[in-house]
């Protein structure tokens, strides 16, 4: 499963990610959104409708079949300065 990952994110770093970079050059990875932007739709995997989540400022999407919840490491805090 490691390696999958570490292809996945080379693959992407390669393609210039999905949006457009600092000078305008959109990114060619596009094509590997499976599930981003297709809140309700089918996951094209096992057909479970796909979720969706506004955490902060930022969009999730996921199945919640093919990536189920698990127990999230433990966040610290943020400290602020004084």
């Amino acid at each position: 499963m490691d390696r999958a990952i570490h292809a996945v994110l080379d693959e992407g770093l390669r393609m210039r990610g999905t949006q457009r970079d600092l000078f305008g050059v959109q990114g060619l990875a596009k094509h590997r959104r499976n599930v981003f932007g297709r809140a309700g739709a089918p996951c094209p995997r096992c057909t479970t409708p796909v979720s969706h989540q506004r955490i902060g400022a930022r969009n999730t999407y996921w199945c919640a079949s093919c990536q189920p919840l698990t127990s999230a490491p433990e966040v610290p805090a943020q400290s602020t300065l004084l």
